[in-house]
């Protein structure tokens, strides 16, 4: 599974909903047109409400994005910065995102 995507690592979360914590999803979201997906050996995951397409790669299991709407109604996917290539482990400050209780 192979992305582009123009990105900082700054302002990443930690997500603490129960299948993004499980998995140990640190994520920042970007507009859908700074985000080029190479490959097509994905599989899309919906839970909840549907509304948000999770993207599992087919060989190794590891979601590296997700995409639906952002807060303002604007397409946009959820990059998992564990999954960028030059990312280096326990570098990255992430500050908790909460999710498991939504206001």
């Amino acid at each position: 599974m192979t992305y582009e995507v123009g990105l900082s690592l700054d302002q990443v979360i930690a997500r603490s909903c129960t299948r993004c914590y499980a998995k140990g999803v640190s994520a920042r979201r970007r507009q859908l047109d700074s985000f080029r997906l190479r490959s097509r050996r994905l599989r899309t995951y919906r839970f909840n409400t549907g509304m948000v397409a999770h993207r599992v790669c087919e060989v190794y299991g590891v979601q590296p994005f997700d995409r639906g709407l952002d807060q303002a109604g604007v397409e946009a996917v959820a990059v998992n910065v564990r999954t960028v290539a030059d990312g280096a482990p326990g570098t990255v400050k992430t500050p908790p995102f909460d999710g498991r209780h939504p206001i």
